[in-house]
């Protein structure tokens, strides 16, 4: 994605947020926070403890205490010890707390039905495919800077380090006296000059200002194995 279309596409998704209705405990027909629906929303798939609910819903585990607190004194959880550690405990949805989902979940539904009412089958199965996708991508990109790396298309300045990567991983898995392979293609010293292309891109990944591994786009990768099927497939007809 170019500079210039980050900014929109920001802008288009903070447009859907608020249309969705997450600024606002009234969008889903209860006094529920979002972070309280979803609470109660995986709670209902299993019991589960706060730091595991913290993870999964990508909050911190101090907010997550409060708002579990919050959940309980309004009885829509119930809290159970671990008989051994006693500062261990799990909640799960009480009885109360399951109606109160119920009538969440039917006035979502009723909602996310009223928007794609206008949509035909096929673009409702390519709107779940996109979103889809783009909740991997958020999911990969947060994942990256929790580790504290970046990936990024390479640069001329990476040729270097991303050619010794890929030896030392040849002579580590000891195939380094194998002929044919990249370890002895003269363009490995100047990889991106190879791939300067836009269906062919090389990435790598850098952590701590350090590249520590790269690698070819999935769609580059999939192009060239649907060209050795379509030459497969011309040899043998």
């Amino acid at each position: 994605m170019k500079k210039n279309e980050v900014r929109p596409f920001r802008s288009a998704l903070r447009e859907m947020v608020r249309e969705l209705g997450m600024l606002s405990r009234k969008s889903s027909g209860t006094e529920l926070s979002p972070l309280q629906s979803h609470i109660l929303i995986e709670l209902n798939s299993k019991p589960s403890g706060a730091t595991e609910l913290a993870t999964k819903l990508c909050v911190e585990k101090a907010s997550m205490s409060r708002t579990l607190r919050t959940l309980i004194e309004a009885g829509y959880l119930l809290r159970e010890y671990d008989g051994q550690d006693g500062r261990a405990s799990t909640f799960r949805l009480s009885d109360s707390g399951k109606q109160r989902l119920l009538y969440l979940e039917e006035n979502a539904d009723r909602f996310t039905e009223e928007a794609l009412a206008s949509s035909s089958d096929q673009e409702v199965q390519e709107f779940l495919k996109t979103i889809m996708q783009f909740s991997g991508s958020l999911r990969n990109a947060r994942r990256q800077r929790e580790a504290g790396m970046t990936l990024r298309p390479i640069e001329p300045r990476d040729n270097a380090a991303i050619a010794e990567i890929i030896r030392n991983s040849f002579r580590e898995n000891k195939i380094d006296h194998l002929e044919g392979v990249s370890l002895h293609d003269p363009e490995l010293d100047h990889l991106s000059e190879a791939y300067n292309k836009p269906e062919a891109r090389y990435w790598v990944v850098e952590s701590m200002g350090k590249i520590v591994g790269g690698g070819v786009s999935l769609r580059w990768l999939v192009k060239m194995a649907f060209a050795k099927c379509r030459s497969f497939f011309s040899a043998v007809m």
